[in-house]
């Protein structure tokens, strides 16, 4: 099949499955985590792409959480941001224990998105596309 439009949001649409991008990282209180990719290693945005959060799901996450993005990775429950560290978000505060979020979050190319936890364990998973510059 081509030009098949497996997900859009508003004007932004991928027309391949290597475009859509699933991201999960479990934060917890006052420190910091790389968003990780399907393999579990740390996830940096491609050269030459840009990448689009647009949705995130929670479970078990009652405690709010910040996203932003650095030069490298960092560790679940790293106390020290990434180097460079841009705070994307203020407080993003899941309505429910479990449930989704809609959202717009830019991360740049070279980038590692990162989740910064407020208080106990979120659970997350992060819903994404990849558009080439």
């Amino acid at each position: 099949m081509s030009n098949v439009r497996l997900f859009t949001y508003g004007s932004l649409a991928q027309d391949s499955e290597e475009g859509i991008v699933i991201l999960t990282a479990e934060s917890g209180g006052s420190v910091y985590m790389t968003l990780h990719d399907v393999s579990g290693s740390d996830y940096q945005v491609p050269s030459g792409y840009t990448l689009y959060i647009t949705g995130i799901a929670f479970e078990n996450a009652t405690y709010p959480f910040i996203m932003g993005y650095g030069d490298d990775g960092v560790a679940k429950d790293n106390v020290a941001p990434p180097t460079n560290w841009v705070e994307l978000t203020s407080r993003l505060y899941p309505a429910a224990n479990t449930g989704k979020l809609s959202t717009f979050i830019v991360i740049p190319e070279g980038k590692y998105p990162c989740v910064e936890g407020i208080s106990a364990a979120n659970y997350l998973t992060f819903f994404s596309i990849k558009i080439q510059n």
